[in-house]
């Protein structure tokens, strides 16, 4: 009967969670694309039927960025629902809602592991579902739910827990004691749905590459004991076809401009110093969702002594030690501090990236600072006074803090509605940034501000004069007014320091700047 009460409330308790969800991401449902979404979805070839769909020409399009099976997901929405955004939307928060739910499932099963002592088990339940609200509701999960394009990273994620799961519940399979022919099939089939949904992982994001150390990792800490080759035999496929991952991906790296070490702003030596900032600033969103940004300015730190950056280096080893120290006091909060470094650590490490930071790239890796939070909430509301009640006070806490997720979460969104709200919302936090003013400056272009749109490409050319884009932008909206001498002066630079892939660009420039010669010379 108490577990059957208990099944209730957890459910009552999911529906709870999932309404307040659904309030919190309302507002996105009927947002527009935004920012690479031109590129994800409405341009992409494989999406919109431009290039004939092959799974050949998915399946190796890993190397290059095309992560085919969230492309996949894109050309299914395409196919039934065209560019109508909600069912973009629509798709990225049923996929929030699934990890949320998976999320749920592994802290559970972590929670009543015979590694960890008798009474984490009567508190499994309630951290689980602090977790799970946590991830749901917190604001810094907006950009990788409400941001269309970054349904890679929350796809990912979906089979990452996938797989993690399918593993952990073989595993747990494996360790019963009745060893029958339905058994052994059960163990075989789970491992099999691990591998598959590690292969769909990692094919959907390169950041599950780390799927094989995660496993062996929790394996180690989680799982019952057995020989070091039979441990690694589970994630042995893993590894390999990180292997080969790592490689296809190494070599689209050599032929991209945006990330690797063909990245010319700065050396992989100065990214991983700035990613010590990075990841600290990650941290600082996780406990104090403020001033939240698209597009950071974020200074890149050039040596190991600058002051901020050995802070924060301070910080992170001091993290990273205390996971080491605690794995026999507090094995669950050791193993979820190395979590969040792992998962991290394809785009915090050595590799560059052209931008060093983006909000969605903790999405997963934030899963595991909520458990630690979770599980010191749960002690809290779990401490029971004199009389046999539980501390009133500590559940009324976590069900504030709850709704004030729900609520903050609910506000950044408002930035996520339209084009112009989250470009003038990133302006006043990196007034600095040219490529936030050329975007501003498009955004007014679609509205015929003109006028507007001249002086954001204008502050965009001041900050950066090799800004290609607001060069071609700029011209463009002179054109519109009629000022055609200064259009001819900013299409002429364009025309000049265009590279190639604005080769279509710099033709349609060029008879422009001629006709309007002619124009001018008439008028005369």
């Amino acid at each position: 009967m108490t577990h059957s009460v208990q099944k209730k409330h957890i459910a009552i308790i999911f529906v709870i969670i999932f309404l307040l969800s659904l309030f919190a991401y309302s507002r996105t449902f009927n947002g527009e694309f935004q920012f690479d979404d031109d590129t994800s979805v409405i341009e992409n070839p494989y999406v919109n039927g431009a290039s004939k769909f092959s799974w050949h020409n998915l399946a190796g399009s890993i190397g290059n960025g095309a992560r085919p099976f969230t492309a996949i997901t894109f050309a299914l929405n395409y196919q039934f629902g065209g560019l109508d955004v909600r069912w973009y939307h629509i798709t990225n928060f049923i996929i929030h809602i699934f990890n949320g739910a998976l999320i749920f499932s592994i802290v559970l099963l972590t929670m009543r592991s015979s590694k960890l002592p008798a009474h984490y088990t009567a508190r499994a339940s309630s951290v689980a579902l602090i977790s799970t609200a946590i991830f749901l509701l917190h604001p810094v999960q907006t950009e990788a739910v409400s941001y269309i394009s970054q349904r890679y990273e929350s796809l990912a994620s979906l089979f990452y827990l996938c797989s993690l799961l399918a593993y952990i519940e073989a595993r747990l399979a494996g360790q019963q004691r009745a060893e029958s022919d339905e058994l052994h099939a059960t163990r075989y089939a789970l491992y099999a749905a691990s591998i598959i949904f590690g292969i769909l992982a990692i094919y959907s994001k390169e950041i599950a590459i780390t799927l094989p150390v995660v496993i062996l990792v929790y394996d180690f800490y989680f799982l019952e004991d057995r020989p070091f080759l039979k441990r690694i035999a589970g994630p042995g496929i893993f590894i390999g076809l990180a292997l080969i991952t790592g490689i296809l991906i190494i070599s689209g790296f050599s032929k991209s401009i945006d990330a690797g070490f063909s990245v010319k702003t700065f050396t992989p030596w100065e990214y991983l110093l700035t990613q010590f900032r990075v990841v600290t600033t990650y941290i600082r969103l996780l406990f104090l969702p403020v001033n939240q940004n698209l597009d950071y300015d974020f200074r890149i730190s050039r040596s190991f002594f600058e002051v901020d950056t050995v802070l924060s280096f301070i910080f992170l080893l001091m993290l990273l030690f205390s996971a080491l120290l605690l794995f026999k006091k507090w094995r669950l909060g050791s193993f979820f501090i190395l979590w969040f470094f792992i998962i991290l650590a394809p785009t915090s490490t050595i590799i560059p990236i052209i931008d060093p930071i983006f909000e969605h790239r903790v999405y997963l890796a934030s899963a595991g600072v909520f458990v630690i939070i979770s599980d010191v909430l749960s002690k809290w509301t779990s401490m029971q006074k004199e009389g046999g009640t539980y501390n009133r006070t500590a559940i009324c806490v976590v069900a504030v803090l709850i709704v004030l997720l729900s609520a903050a979460t609910f506000q950044r969104n408002r930035v996520w509605e339209t084009k112009l709200s989250l470009w003038e919302d990133a302006a006043k936090k990196s007034p600095m940034k040219s490529r936030v003013h050329n975007n501003l400056g498009n955004c007014y272009m679609l509205q015929s501000k003109h006028f507007r749109a001249i002086e954001e490409y204008k502050k965009a050319i001041a900050l950066d004069s090799n800004n290609v884009e607001a060069y071609y932008n700029l011209g463009l909206n002179l054109e519109n007014v009629g000022m055609l001498n200064q259009a001819i002066y900013y299409y002429d630079i364009f025309y000049k320091i265009a590279p190639p892939k604005y080769d279509v660009q710099r033709e349609a420039v060029r008879m422009r700047m001629e006709a309007f010669r002619i124009e001018i010379k008439r008028d005369r």
